[in-house]
């Protein structure tokens, strides 16, 4: 949890004292604003879902597979959509209740121990300072939390739309292995020498791609898509797909130098700040940075062929998500096991 802000530079002493009022001085005792507040997320969640239910889909997939999807999960996902609409039917009592929770939550999270700050190269020592004293004291939240992942399943989710979209994945430590820059290049050439042709093209959905990241959760997931039961099937025949490409002499060259200039895209003084906070919150440290960026380089077929027992591996995953209409759930027949209805 936390706030951020961008202002002129005369800005920043105004900018810095509404983040520490937001922060320190939140009265959580008005009920009918806490509703309004909960039914207005509960409407902009729900139009999210059903326009942008590949995310969802990836949410509940990642959740499987690490407990950090399983943190975001109950942060921004399927289950936050659950507990908003309990939320909206709560009465007085349980919103006084929640205001209470609240209350002392905000207490634990925002105060000294908890606190990082990160700046700008224009922001002087004062402010930091200030900003540091602002959230003395307090009681301090554990630094580390466990969140169990939720149980492996073939799952359907139900929204009112003509289109679904559809997400398949397996984590590599499931195999002993571990994320390499390669990844990047594989993610290029089954998104442009296969996905494109194999679901956009002739399956007509808006969009598919495969991608892995750093905590090892590798996912396929297309966007729009008519038919996600076909999808799923296609996501299957993947590893054979790169097998025949590498057997047949394919050229690498295009997918590496596109895995390159997709990770190294010019940044915004914004764009920058958040990308090291990122790092530096998941412990990323440069050498690693450089060790995954000069994998990417030095990818070939041998590493590229290594990465098809994984696709296989993904092929056999119970780890299914698809979020859509009925007649896009009802054409995944026996590839989904379980059908959900979160929206109120």
């Amino acid at each position: 949890m936390g706030a951020n802000a961008v202002c002129l530079e005369g800005y920043k002493d105004e900018a810095a004292d509404l983040i520490i009022e937001m922060m320190t001085e939140t009265i959580y005792e008005n009920k009918s604003l806490l509703m309004d507040i909960l039914r207005q997320n509960k409407t902009n969640l729900q139009m999210s879902l059903i326009s942008g239910g590949n995310r969802y889909a990836m949410g509940r997939v990642n959740a499987r597979m690490s407990a950090n999807g399983a943190a975001t999960e109950y942060l921004r996902g399927c289950e936050y959509i659950s507990w908003i609409n309990k939320c909206c039917e709560y009465d007085d009592a349980a919103l006084e209740e929640l205001l209470g929770k609240m209350a002392a939550l905000a207490k634990k999270v925002f105060c000294r121990e908890r606190l990082t700050i990160s700046v700008s190269d224009n922001v002087d020592q004062a402010l930091t300072e200030k900003l540091a004293a602002a959230f003395a004291g307090g009681e301090a939240a554990p630094k580390t939390a466990s969140f169990d992942l939720l149980p492996a399943c073939r799952e359907g989710i139900l929204i009112p739309a003509g289109v679904g979209f559809a997400v398949k994945g397996a984590h590599l430590k499931n195999y002993g292995k571990e994320y390499t820059g390669s990844v990047a290049v594989l993610a290029k050439m089954l998104g442009l020498e296969y996905l494109w042709n194999a679901i956009r093209v002739q399956g007509g959905a808006y969009g598919a791609s495969f991608s892995g990241t750093g905590y090892g959760e590798m996912v396929f997931h297309t966007y729009r898509d008519p038919n996600p039961g076909r999808s799923l099937g296609c996501f299957d025949e993947s590893a054979q797909v790169i097998r025949d490409y590498c057997k047949n002499g394919g050229q690498l060259d295009k997918f590496i130098l596109g895995a390159v200039s997709a990770s190294d895209l010019p940044l915004s003084a914004d764009g920058k700040i958040s990308l090291a906070e990122a790092r530096y919150f998941k412990g990323i440290t440069h050498e690693e940075v450089e060790r995954i960026h000069r994998e990417l380089l030095h990818t070939g077929y041998e590493q590229i062929l290594g990465l098809c027992d994984t696709l296989e591996e993904i092929a056999k995953s119970e780890n299914i998500c698809v979020v859509g209409g009925q007649p896009q759930l009802d054409g995944c027949g026996e590839k989904l096991a379980e059908i959900r209805q979160i929206l109120a």
